[in-house]
């Protein structure tokens, strides 16, 4: 975050070396103080904002722009030149703009957008200077080892202990009913592993019913979203945040399907009772989130690398409900992940590509319908949900009521598709043009409901509006192709999402840990006790398990059993066999485990024919043409830039589309 305080642009921006977008950062004003009162000398400072109100030094300055001769040495004042000014190419204002720090700028647009890589150098600079100054190589083995030259060589006089210290005596009457502490466990590998097997059986019981594990997989991971969204980095008495406390008759709770997790009977409760109540409420939606998207992602987007855990649950939540982004518009998500939980326009961009996966019920939040085209595709977690932004003429539903909402004006084929404000917004300025439609050259499909709008189309942000942020992310994420059509490329969410993932499950939190790894001999697998699967009073419907999915040894080799798909008696789908048949996949971990990218199904052709369909991908493993070759040069901040400096500068992970070759990442 510290880095998004003085770099601007996206990470199209960065990508595509948009020099002067970078450089549009927030306005930084210098600012004077006396602390003449206090008998210290008077200060420069640079501030921005009131509430809250942000500071930087000159240190922190110039690491963006360059200030080499521009300081005051008596108070430190910058006077000659302002941080911010966006006419004539930083030119047009009373004052020019300063320089930017042609050693540095470089690295700190880069952590912006590379919060791993940030960690990585921090990690490597902190040892050095730690290590600076002594003399690895002197032999010293015991503790204190002194800098030649520098300190004294004669040893402290350290404190002997006693003999035989006392230890305490437990009382002979201990405290009856002592209050029992929040569940803060770590969580191991084989836990993590044995959840993710529990999600993945349960969700295989729905057999070809997508509607219901639409319902169920989407569930999961809202739940999780509730629980963060909460969190505001204001308020240091009550953050709150991942910890496993919702405020359930909250009526912006209210969309969250109550079938799925509630005080007993529901199957992800279930599985939470009887098998994993030792370790957090938080820690445990947010593995069992990470199973769905897993799952969902068809193993493309796995999370489990940086997953952490000791979470600890709250309680009690008082209020937690009124922190959540009300569904009126782009103030309500600004508000929330940008002013509240500190994150950026892209991360809520990304974080909101969840309504991808799942559906909207009647029956709970008021608004019906599915995100993307098809039920099918409503269980497959990929950027499909920022496709469907370009591919529909979008006109407004339900206007003049509390569930106003957002349609497709064609024919929906027994699948109705809606969109939110808070979807719509992130494209549109539905703000400054309401009500419109998002597509005017559809025609006809702006007339609909009762609305004639082939005339009025969605205003689009204005150039210099914050808010070009997230479209830009909207239109990136969604591989939309200059000739029409969409491409199959579903990295630049799947980092984005796995990044803001990370920052909303831990924000505020503090000594998370790693899974405990596993045992090297072959363990047996945990498993929970069999959860209880109910039939709701009202749809989708949930399965009816005869018993726990009990979890295959690993082998070498295991072997999946998937479970049958049968016709009930009902005509309702339902499983024929029980699932005790194991999970549709093998629960033993990808052994690298990283956030493996790749697309997850092919994007279906644009219903309006007015581009043609992408090539599918295949169902086996990606692969890249033998075309995969680096780029001669390119253009970066306004620098020719090769791969050689690519790999030089150690920055592959933001330059590998460049250069697949150099940095090894032609898939074969």
């Amino acid at each position: 975050q510290y880095y998004s305080d003085i770099v601007g642009g996206t990470l199209t921006d960065f990508v595509n070396g948009n020099f002067e977008a970078m450089m549009n950062a927030a306005n930084w004003r210098m600012v004077f103080y006396n602390n003449s009162e206090f008998g210290t000398p008077d200060r420069w400072e640079w501030e921005r904002g009131t509430n809250p109100h942000f500071v930087m030094l000159n240190s922190d300055v110039a690491l963006v722009r360059d200030l080499s001769g521009l300081i005051d040495d008596e108070d430190g004042q910058v006077s000659q030149c302002q941080f911010t000014c966006n006419r004539n190419g930083g030119t047009g204002c009373p004052k020019p703009r300063c320089p930017h720090a042609a050693e540095t700028f470089d690295i700190a647009a880069e952590y912006k957008h590379d919060n791993a890589k940030f960690l990585q150098d921090f990690q490597s600079a902190f040892t050095k200077m730690l290590e600076a100054g002594s003399d690895t190589d002197a032999g010293c083995s015991v503790p204190p080892c002194p800098i030649p030259g520098t300190f004294p060589t004669a040893s402290p006089t350290l404190p002997q202990p006693s003999g035989s210290p006392t230890l305490p005596q437990p009382s002979s009457s201990p405290t009856p009913n002592p209050t029992k502490a929040p569940a803060s466990a770590i969580v191991s590998e084989q836990e993590y592993d044995a959840i993710d097997a529990d999600i993945a059986a349960l969700s295989a019981a729905f057999g070809n019913d997508d509607g219901s594990r639409a319902h169920f997989l989407g569930g999961i991971v809202r739940l999780v979203a509730h629980d963060f969204m909460d969190f505001d980095i204001n308020n240091d008495s009550i953050p709150m945040g991942s910890d496993g406390c919702i405020d359930m008759d909250h009526a912006d709770n209210s969309g969250l399907p109550q079938d799925v997790w509630c005080d007993d009977g529901c199957p992800l409760t279930d599985v939470y009772n009887n098998g994993f109540s030792h370790i957090s409420k938080a820690d445990f939606w947010i593995a069992a989130a990470n199973a769905v998207i897993r799952i969902a992602s068809n193993n493309a987007l796995d999370l489990k690398d940086s997953y952490v855990s000791g979470r600890v649950d709250a309680e009690s939540c008082v209020g937690q409900g009124s922190r959540l982004p009300a569904a009126s518009g782009c103030d309500a998500v600004e508000g929330v992940f940008v002013d509240r939980m500190g994150l950026t326009r892209t991360d809520a961009v990304a974080l909101l590509g969840a309504h991808t996966i799942g559906r909207g019920n009647q029956d709970f939040s008021g608004h019906n319908g599915i995100w993307v085209d098809t039920e099918a595709q409503s269980v497959v977690f990929d950027k499909r949900y920022y496709e469907e932004f370009f591919r529909r003429a979008w006109i407004p539903r339900n206007q003049g009521t509390a569930i106003q909402d957002w349609t497709w004006g064609g024919n929906n084929n027994g699948s109705p598709r809606f969109f939110l404000n808070v979807d719509m917004c992130l494209l549109f300025d539905i703000e400054a043009t309401f009500p419109c439609c998002t597509d005017t050259s559809q025609g006809t499909a702006c007339d609909r409901n009762g609305q004639v709008l082939r005339n009025t189309p969605c205003a689009s942000y204005p150039a210099g509006s914050p808010r070009l942020e997230a479209a830009n992310a909207v239109d990136l994420f969604s591989d939309r192709r200059p000739g029409g059509g969409f491409g199959n490329d579903n990295t630049p969410f799947y980092n984005a999402f796995a990044s803001a993932w990370g920052k909303a499950t831990t924000n505020g939190l503090s000594n998370l840990q790693p899974l405990v790894p596993s045992p090297t001999s072959s363990p047996t697998i945990l498993s929970s006790t069999p959860p209880t699967l109910p039939q709701p009073s009202a749809s989708p419907t949930l399965p009816q398990p005869s018993a726990s999915p009990t979890l295959p040894q690993p082998s070498s080799s295991p072997t999946p059993n998937k479970m049958q798909p049968g016709v009930g008696t009902d005509g309702s789908l339902s499983p024929t066999g029980s699932p005790t048949s194991g999970p549709s996949h093998p629960p033993t971990p990808d052994p690298t485990r990283s956030p493996t990218i790749g697309p997850s199904h092919p994007p279906t052709p644009d219903p309006t024919n007015s581009s043609p369909p992408p090539t599918p991908n295949p169902t086996g493993p990606p692969t890249i043409s033998s075309g995969c070759e680096d780029v001669a040069s390119f253009r970066h901040n306004g620098k020719t830039r090769t791969c050689q400096w690519v790999i030089d500068q150690d920055r592959c992970r933001g330059f590998a589309h460049l250069c697949p070759v150099s940095c090894n990442a032609c898939v074969v």
